[in-house]
This record gives structure tokens, sequence and C-alpha cells, in this order.
């Protein structure tokens, strides 16, 4: 899965999110990426 940092923007390939971004230390900031069938199921 894609996790992206909402602070810094880092983006992250990991199996579960993480609680701090590696790269800002930033607490609860890290986010799933959407991807294109999230954004289709959605619209369903």
């Amino acid at each position: 899965m894609s996790f992206e940092c909402t602070k810094c923007r880092y983006k992250i390939q990991k199996d579960k999110i993480p609680r701090r971004c590696p790269y800002c230390s930033a607490e609860g900031a890290v986010r799933k990426i959407p991807t294109a069938q999230d954004w289709i199921d959605e619209l369903e």
C-alpha cells in the first residue's frame, strides 16, 4: 500500500500505516493515498 505524510509529502510503501512519518517524524500525519480503484468504488 502507498501512504503519504500530509506535512512533508513524503511517500511510503508499507503493508500497514505507520504511526509517524519516517522522514519528518510527524505523528499521525500519514494517510493512505487513494488508488484509481478507490475512486471508482466511491462512484458506485
